[in-house]
Protein backbone atom coordinates (compact mmCIF):
# COMPACT_ATOMS: atom_id res chain seq x y z
CA UNK A 1 0.00 0.00 0.00
CA UNK A 2 2.53 2.79 0.88
CA UNK A 3 4.32 1.80 -2.48
CA UNK A 4 1.19 2.12 -4.38
CA UNK A 5 1.03 5.41 -2.68
CA UNK A 6 4.67 6.54 -3.21
CA UNK A 7 4.70 5.76 -6.76
CA UNK A 8 1.53 7.98 -7.26
CA UNK A 9 3.13 10.69 -5.81
CA UNK A 10 6.60 10.19 -8.00
CA UNK A 11 5.03 11.03 -10.78
CA UNK A 12 4.59 14.91 -9.52
CA UNK A 13 7.31 16.91 -9.22
CA UNK A 14 7.97 19.99 -6.99
CA UNK A 15 7.75 23.36 -8.05
CA UNK A 16 11.11 24.22 -8.40
CA UNK A 17 11.89 21.05 -10.53
CA UNK A 18 8.75 21.55 -12.53
CA UNK A 19 10.03 24.88 -13.54
CA UNK A 20 13.70 23.28 -14.63
CA UNK A 21 12.03 20.49 -16.52
CA UNK A 22 9.84 23.52 -18.18
CA UNK A 23 12.68 25.50 -18.88
CA UNK A 24 14.58 22.32 -20.19
CA UNK A 25 11.21 21.38 -22.25
CA UNK A 26 10.99 25.23 -23.40
CA UNK A 27 14.65 24.84 -24.55
CA UNK A 28 13.95 21.41 -26.64
CA UNK A 29 10.94 22.86 -28.28
CA UNK A 30 12.68 25.91 -29.93
CA UNK A 31 15.27 23.40 -31.34
CA UNK A 32 12.61 20.97 -32.57
CA UNK A 33 10.36 23.88 -34.03
CA UNK A 34 13.34 25.48 -35.67
CA UNK A 35 14.63 22.49 -37.55
CA UNK A 36 11.42 21.61 -38.54
CA UNK A 37 10.67 25.04 -39.95
CA UNK A 38 14.07 24.39 -41.86
CA UNK A 39 12.95 21.19 -43.09
CA UNK A 40 9.59 21.78 -43.94
CA UNK A 41 10.53 24.76 -45.51
CA UNK A 42 12.81 22.60 -48.19
CA UNK A 43 9.98 20.59 -49.38
CA UNK A 44 6.43 21.92 -50.01
CA UNK A 45 6.47 25.06 -47.83
CA UNK A 46 3.05 25.58 -45.71
CA UNK A 47 1.19 21.87 -46.54
CA UNK A 48 4.44 20.19 -45.21
CA UNK A 49 4.82 22.69 -42.05
CA UNK A 50 0.92 21.88 -41.49
CA UNK A 51 1.45 17.96 -41.85
CA UNK A 52 4.40 18.22 -39.54
CA UNK A 53 2.27 20.33 -37.18
CA UNK A 54 -0.73 17.76 -37.19
CA UNK A 55 2.10 14.91 -36.27
CA UNK A 56 3.80 16.83 -33.32
CA UNK A 57 0.32 17.31 -31.25
CA UNK A 58 -0.67 13.90 -31.90
CA UNK A 59 2.91 13.19 -30.90
CA UNK A 60 1.83 15.50 -27.60
CA UNK A 61 -1.46 13.74 -27.35
CA UNK A 62 0.05 9.87 -27.20
CA UNK A 63 2.57 10.89 -24.64
CA UNK A 64 0.71 13.03 -22.30
CA UNK A 65 -2.01 9.91 -21.61
CA UNK A 66 0.17 9.42 -18.54
CA UNK A 67 -0.11 12.01 -15.43
CA UNK A 68 3.56 11.75 -14.84
CA UNK A 69 5.59 15.57 -14.43
CA UNK A 70 8.96 14.18 -16.23
CA UNK A 71 7.46 12.99 -19.65
CA UNK A 72 5.04 16.08 -19.52
CA UNK A 73 7.45 18.64 -19.42
CA UNK A 74 10.31 16.86 -21.03
CA UNK A 75 8.40 15.07 -23.91
CA UNK A 76 4.67 16.24 -24.09
CA UNK A 77 5.08 19.66 -23.67
CA UNK A 78 8.25 20.41 -26.51
CA UNK A 79 5.33 18.26 -28.90
CA UNK A 80 2.91 20.86 -27.88
CA UNK A 81 4.85 23.86 -28.27
CA UNK A 82 6.47 22.65 -31.50
CA UNK A 83 3.21 21.77 -32.94
CA UNK A 84 1.26 25.30 -32.84
CA UNK A 85 4.31 27.07 -33.43
CA UNK A 86 4.43 25.11 -37.21
CA UNK A 87 0.25 25.71 -36.67
CA UNK A 88 0.74 29.15 -36.42
CA UNK A 89 3.46 29.61 -39.50
CA UNK A 90 1.70 27.53 -41.47
CA UNK A 91 -1.46 29.81 -42.57
CA UNK A 92 -1.33 33.01 -43.80
CA UNK A 93 -3.57 34.69 -42.10
CA UNK A 94 -2.87 35.08 -38.37
CA UNK A 95 -6.63 35.11 -37.60
CA UNK A 96 -7.45 32.23 -39.31
CA UNK A 97 -4.21 30.23 -37.68
CA UNK A 98 -5.78 31.69 -34.30
CA UNK A 99 -8.78 30.32 -34.45
CA UNK A 100 -7.92 26.98 -35.47
CA UNK A 101 -5.00 26.78 -32.96
CA UNK A 102 -7.85 27.58 -30.25
CA UNK A 103 -9.89 24.73 -31.68
CA UNK A 104 -7.26 22.17 -31.73
CA UNK A 105 -6.09 23.29 -28.32
CA UNK A 106 -9.54 22.47 -27.05
CA UNK A 107 -9.48 18.74 -28.70
CA UNK A 108 -5.92 18.58 -27.26
CA UNK A 109 -6.67 19.29 -23.39
CA UNK A 110 -10.27 17.09 -23.74
CA UNK A 111 -7.67 14.22 -25.09
CA UNK A 112 -4.59 14.94 -22.35
CA UNK A 113 -4.15 12.77 -19.54
CA UNK A 114 -1.03 15.30 -17.92
CA UNK A 115 -2.50 17.91 -15.46
CA UNK A 116 0.75 19.83 -15.95
CA UNK A 117 -0.20 20.08 -19.93
CA UNK A 118 -3.28 20.43 -19.10
CA UNK A 119 -2.93 23.60 -17.35
CA UNK A 120 -0.88 24.44 -19.87
CA UNK A 121 -2.88 24.00 -22.59
CA UNK A 122 -6.16 25.70 -20.27
CA UNK A 123 -3.76 29.03 -19.97
CA UNK A 124 -3.48 28.93 -24.16
CA UNK A 125 -6.75 28.18 -24.74
CA UNK A 126 -7.75 31.14 -22.41
CA UNK A 127 -5.03 33.29 -23.51
CA UNK A 128 -6.35 32.80 -27.44
CA UNK A 129 -9.61 34.66 -27.37
CA UNK A 130 -7.53 38.08 -26.58
CA UNK A 131 -5.20 37.47 -29.61
CA UNK A 132 -7.88 36.77 -31.84
CA UNK A 133 -9.53 39.65 -31.01
CA UNK A 134 -6.22 42.08 -31.35
CA UNK A 135 -5.20 40.38 -34.49
CA UNK A 136 -8.34 41.84 -36.32
CA UNK A 137 -6.62 44.91 -35.70
CA UNK A 138 -3.24 43.85 -36.46
CA UNK A 139 -2.32 43.90 -33.44
CA UNK A 140 -3.00 48.24 -32.88
CA UNK A 141 -3.53 48.01 -29.51
CA UNK A 142 -4.58 51.57 -29.39
CA UNK A 143 -7.87 51.28 -31.36
CA UNK A 144 -11.07 51.28 -29.73
CA UNK A 145 -12.12 47.89 -30.72
CA UNK A 146 -9.03 46.26 -29.16
CA UNK A 147 -9.23 47.71 -26.06
CA UNK A 148 -12.92 47.19 -25.89
CA UNK A 149 -12.18 43.66 -26.84
CA UNK A 150 -9.44 43.66 -24.15
CA UNK A 151 -11.96 44.31 -21.34
CA UNK A 152 -14.73 42.40 -22.51
CA UNK A 153 -12.68 39.22 -22.45
CA UNK A 154 -11.18 40.09 -18.93
CA UNK A 155 -14.82 40.66 -17.54
CA UNK A 156 -15.85 37.54 -18.74
CA UNK A 157 -12.39 35.79 -17.02
CA UNK A 158 -13.24 37.09 -14.23
CA UNK A 159 -16.58 36.32 -14.19
CA UNK A 160 -15.31 33.06 -14.69
CA UNK A 161 -12.67 33.15 -11.52
CA UNK A 162 -15.75 34.56 -9.78
CA UNK A 163 -18.06 31.51 -10.81
CA UNK A 164 -15.25 28.88 -9.25
CA UNK A 165 -15.77 30.31 -5.78
CA UNK A 166 -19.21 29.04 -5.01
CA UNK A 167 -19.04 25.13 -5.27
CA UNK A 168 -22.99 24.63 -5.04
CA UNK A 169 -23.95 26.50 -7.91
CA UNK A 170 -21.90 24.42 -9.78
CA UNK A 171 -22.02 20.32 -8.00
CA UNK A 172 -23.63 18.81 -10.94
CA UNK A 173 -20.63 19.37 -13.17
CA UNK A 174 -18.58 17.15 -10.91
CA UNK A 175 -15.34 19.45 -11.38
CA UNK A 176 -14.31 19.84 -7.93
CA UNK A 177 -11.22 18.17 -8.64
CA UNK A 178 -10.59 20.68 -10.90
CA UNK A 179 -12.05 23.93 -9.50
CA UNK A 180 -8.17 24.80 -8.30
CA UNK A 181 -6.42 24.55 -11.72
CA UNK A 182 -9.16 26.63 -13.56
CA UNK A 183 -8.93 29.22 -10.73
CA UNK A 184 -5.38 29.47 -10.61
CA UNK A 185 -5.06 29.41 -14.52
CA UNK A 186 -7.74 32.24 -15.09
CA UNK A 187 -6.47 34.51 -12.48
CA UNK A 188 -2.81 34.00 -14.13
CA UNK A 189 -4.42 34.71 -17.70
CA UNK A 190 -5.95 37.96 -16.21
CA UNK A 191 -2.99 38.74 -14.83
CA UNK A 192 -0.89 38.69 -17.75
CA UNK A 193 -3.43 40.44 -19.98
CA UNK A 194 -3.91 43.49 -17.35
CA UNK A 195 0.11 43.85 -16.83
CA UNK A 196 0.07 43.45 -20.86
CA UNK A 197 -2.79 45.79 -21.78
CA UNK A 198 -1.28 48.73 -18.77
CA UNK A 199 2.01 48.76 -21.09
CA UNK A 200 0.81 48.59 -24.35
CA UNK A 201 -2.81 49.66 -24.83
CA UNK A 202 -2.48 53.66 -24.23
CA UNK A 203 -5.62 55.27 -22.39
CA UNK A 204 -7.28 57.63 -25.58
CA UNK A 205 -10.62 56.92 -25.20
CA UNK A 206 -11.53 58.45 -21.22
CA UNK A 207 -15.20 57.68 -21.20
CA UNK A 208 -14.81 54.15 -22.53
CA UNK A 209 -12.31 53.20 -19.81
CA UNK A 210 -13.31 54.43 -16.62
CA UNK A 211 -16.73 53.59 -17.45
CA UNK A 212 -15.28 49.81 -17.52
CA UNK A 213 -13.37 51.16 -14.28
CA UNK A 214 -16.47 51.69 -13.09
CA UNK A 215 -18.34 48.85 -13.16
CA UNK A 216 -15.29 46.21 -11.92
CA UNK A 217 -15.14 49.29 -8.86
CA UNK A 218 -18.84 48.60 -8.12
CA UNK A 219 -17.97 44.58 -7.91
CA UNK A 220 -15.29 45.14 -5.23
CA UNK A 221 -17.55 47.35 -3.46
CA UNK A 222 -19.95 45.11 -3.50
CA UNK A 223 -17.87 42.23 -2.08
CA UNK A 224 -16.21 44.06 0.60
CA UNK A 225 -19.80 44.99 1.93
CA UNK A 226 -20.63 41.24 1.75
CA UNK A 227 -17.56 40.21 3.34
CA UNK A 228 -18.30 43.44 6.17
CA UNK A 229 -21.64 42.73 6.66
CA UNK A 230 -20.65 39.00 8.02
CA UNK A 231 -18.60 40.43 11.13
CA UNK A 232 -20.24 43.66 11.80
CA UNK A 233 -22.97 46.08 11.93
CA UNK A 234 -24.68 49.24 12.65
CA UNK A 235 -22.18 52.26 13.11
CA UNK A 236 -19.46 50.49 12.47
CA UNK A 237 -20.49 48.80 9.03
CA UNK A 238 -21.65 52.32 7.87
CA UNK A 239 -17.61 53.26 8.78
CA UNK A 240 -16.78 50.65 7.25
CA UNK A 241 -18.42 50.69 4.29
CA UNK A 242 -17.50 54.44 3.66
CA UNK A 243 -13.81 53.10 3.80
CA UNK A 244 -14.37 50.53 1.37
CA UNK A 245 -15.89 52.68 -0.79
CA UNK A 246 -13.53 55.27 -1.06
CA UNK A 247 -11.01 52.07 -1.59
CA UNK A 248 -12.67 51.03 -4.73
CA UNK A 249 -13.41 54.62 -5.86
CA UNK A 250 -9.74 55.09 -5.58
CA UNK A 251 -8.88 51.99 -8.04
CA UNK A 252 -11.00 54.01 -10.70
CA UNK A 253 -8.40 56.56 -11.54
CA UNK A 254 -6.48 54.25 -13.83
CA UNK A 255 -8.60 51.62 -15.51
CA UNK A 256 -6.53 48.65 -15.28
CA UNK A 257 -6.47 48.87 -11.36
CA UNK A 258 -9.97 47.99 -10.80
CA UNK A 259 -9.91 44.56 -12.54
CA UNK A 260 -6.81 43.96 -10.63
CA UNK A 261 -8.50 45.06 -7.87
CA UNK A 262 -11.66 43.15 -7.80
CA UNK A 263 -9.24 39.84 -8.53
CA UNK A 264 -7.55 40.63 -4.82
CA UNK A 265 -10.98 41.28 -3.53
CA UNK A 266 -11.81 37.57 -4.86
CA UNK A 267 -8.59 35.77 -3.68
CA UNK A 268 -9.20 37.43 -0.46
CA UNK A 269 -12.91 36.26 -0.05
CA UNK A 270 -11.49 32.53 -0.30
CA UNK A 271 -7.66 33.33 1.20
CA UNK A 272 -6.45 31.76 -2.25
CA UNK A 273 -2.70 32.98 -1.85
CA UNK A 274 -1.45 32.10 -5.65
CA UNK A 275 -4.31 34.10 -6.91
CA UNK A 276 -3.91 37.13 -4.85
CA UNK A 277 0.10 37.71 -5.28
CA UNK A 278 -1.00 37.54 -9.20
CA UNK A 279 -3.51 40.22 -8.91
CA UNK A 280 -1.59 42.09 -6.83
CA UNK A 281 1.72 42.05 -9.03
CA UNK A 282 -0.93 43.16 -11.60
CA UNK A 283 -1.95 45.84 -9.43
CA UNK A 284 1.40 47.16 -9.26
CA UNK A 285 2.39 47.26 -12.92
CA UNK A 286 -1.16 49.04 -13.88
CA UNK A 287 -0.28 51.86 -10.81
CA UNK A 288 3.40 51.75 -12.75
CA UNK A 289 2.37 52.20 -16.23
CA UNK A 290 0.31 54.99 -14.38
CA UNK A 291 3.02 56.55 -12.99
CA UNK A 292 4.63 56.83 -16.31
CA UNK A 293 2.04 57.12 -18.87
CA UNK A 294 2.64 59.99 -21.47
CA UNK A 295 -0.48 59.45 -23.22
CA UNK A 296 -2.54 61.21 -19.86
CA UNK A 297 -1.56 64.52 -19.35
CA UNK A 298 0.75 65.87 -16.58
CA UNK A 299 -1.88 68.18 -15.31
CA UNK A 300 -4.61 65.40 -15.57
CA UNK A 301 -2.52 63.01 -14.25
CA UNK A 302 -1.54 65.28 -11.06
CA UNK A 303 -4.95 66.15 -10.37
CA UNK A 304 -6.00 61.94 -10.14
CA UNK A 305 -3.41 61.37 -8.13
CA UNK A 306 -3.96 64.51 -5.55
CA UNK A 307 -7.40 63.51 -5.60
CA UNK A 308 -6.43 59.31 -5.25
CA UNK A 309 -3.89 60.75 -2.12
CA UNK A 310 -6.70 62.66 -0.39
CA UNK A 311 -9.44 59.56 -0.46
CA UNK A 312 -6.08 57.16 1.42
CA UNK A 313 -5.21 60.39 3.80
CA UNK A 314 -8.93 60.22 4.34
CA UNK A 315 -9.01 56.49 4.89
CA UNK A 316 -5.99 56.77 6.76
CA UNK A 317 -7.93 59.29 9.70
CA UNK A 318 -10.79 56.98 9.89
CA UNK A 319 -8.80 53.65 10.27
CA UNK A 320 -7.31 55.31 13.38
CA UNK A 321 -10.28 56.89 14.78
CA UNK A 322 -12.05 53.40 14.63
CA UNK A 323 -9.11 51.48 15.94
CA UNK A 324 -9.16 53.99 18.52
CA UNK A 325 -12.88 53.90 19.56
CA UNK A 326 -11.84 49.67 19.27
CA UNK A 327 -9.33 50.20 21.72
CA UNK A 328 -11.91 52.56 24.29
Amino acid sequence: MENTEQNKTDKHLPWPMLILSGLGGLLIAVLVSVFGLLVADNHNGRISIAITSILFIIGAIATTQKDNDIIAMLFGLPLYITGFVLGFVAFKSESIAMIVEFIVAIIAFALCKSQTCRKCLLFYILWLPLQIGWSFTNFHHDSLFSSVWSYIIVLIYIAIFGGTINKKRIEHLEVDNYLPVVRFTTALVIGVALCYMSFFQGVTQFAFFYAIAFIFASASFAIAYHLLSKHISGAKLAKSCLLALLCCAATTVYPAMAPAFLGMMLSFMILDYKCLTIFAAAFVASISKFYYDLDILLIHKSYLLMGAGALFLLIFFCIKLLTKNEQN
